[in-house]
């Protein structure tokens, strides 16, 4: 889900039932357990996320409310995170 305007960006990575949250593969991918469940990004000039990842939390994602625990994924098989619930909702 994602609005756009010249000067604003906001996108809203959400996951039901019916749709695929984040997939991990070959051994990469393998700590954004949370993002599926309504990581937001908020983008004004470009910068806001430049050279984040080496401090990055999983868990501590914004927009998500979850657990402070960090789930790794089995590297032997192919993974892809959902939930159980058919309802997802995103408002502006």
């Amino acid at each position: 889900m994602a609005h756009r305007t010249p000067g604003l960006y906001i996108g809203v990575k959400m996951c039901s039932s019916r749709t695929r949250g984040t997939e991990s593969l070959n051994n990469e991918n393998l700590l954004p357990n949370w993002l599926p469940f309504g990581a937001t990004a908020i983008i004004r000039t470009g910068d806001e996320y430049y050279n984040i990842f080496g401090v990055w939390d999983w868990t501590k994602i914004p927009g998500v409310t979850n657990p402070a625990v960090k789930v790794i994924w089995p590297t032997d098989t192919t993974i892809n995170n959902t939930q159980a619930t058919t309802f997802c909702r995103w408002c502006v």
